[in-house]
């Protein structure tokens, strides 16, 4: 809610008036075509969905909109996210520490959604795990979403490794388990009791010389293959351990 309001705070200044209601049913329509997007494993960066929620309250307002408020308003639109920014899993900076003194290279995908990738950098480095991961690949930077199987590999090619020897660990059944998985990856899916938490952290790609993926079952199609993590766990402390065998 403090997106919109912090918007008609800022278009009221420049001389608009719109009520909340107006600009949440614009705000729906800009969501529903982002999320149309997405469903292509495609993105937007940042400041072209912030242009398309301005173009879905007024198809003018862009043109004559002053340069100020429109970064006000990109501003605002980004940094409501820390009203109330995700809360990280419990384990994760252990577990996140321990794979790095592991001498693993770690890196993060992340499908952004209404949150600029800078953002999460912040975030990270308050929560002090952004010298964590070797590479961040954020959606909103790249233009892709997971499950596309590009932004695992381009993930894969910064990180210096291919999928063979790398692990992708996420809590997403599609955009982890399935898209790392046709991307030739080993997967560990993170099954959540309490889905209340659902932190960026989780979605990490793991250097890993000694595994390597091999699905069996021949009747079974492709989809179905690739929705079988290698291993399921409950908690990421389980993590280390499972690299360590």
């Amino acid at each position: 809610m403090r997106r919109l309001e912090g918007t008609q705070v800022i278009l009221n200044e420049a001389g608009y008036s719109y009520s909340l209601d107006f600009l949440q049913e614009a705000y729906r329509r800009c969501f529903r075509k982002c999320n149309e997007i997405h469903a292509i494993e495609k993105d937007v960066t940042f400041t072209k969905q912030v242009s398309m929620f301005i173009n879905e309250i007024d198809k003018q307002l862009e043109g004559s909109l002053n340069a100020r408020y429109q970064k006000q308003i990109l501003e605002c639109y980004a940094d409501s996210f820390f009203e109330f920014p995700a809360p990280p899993d419990p384990s994760a900076y252990d577990t996140i520490r321990k794979v790095a003194q592991m001498g693993y290279r770690i890196g993060l995908i992340s499908n952004t959604g209404q949150t600029p990738g800078y953002l999460f950098r912040i975030y990270l480095k308050q929560l002090d795990m952004l010298n964590f991961f070797d590479v961040l690949t954020f959606s909103d930077e790249v233009e892709l979403t997971k499950p596309s199987i590009e932004i695992f590999k381009m993930t894969l090619k910064s990180l210096g490794t291919t999928p063979e020897k790398s692990i992708h660990v996420g809590d997403h059944l599609k955009n982890d388990v399935i898209g790392a998985n046709l991307a030739g990856m080993s997967t560990v899916h993170l099954v959540h009791h309490d889905r209340k938490l659902a932190p960026p952290i989780q979605d990490t790609t793991i250097k890993n010389e000694q595994v390597s993926t091999k699905l069996s079952g021949e009747a079974q199609s492709e989809e179905e293959l690739a929705a079988k993590p290698n291993i399921e766990i409950e908690n990421l402390h389980e993590l280390p351990h499972i690299l360590g065998r």
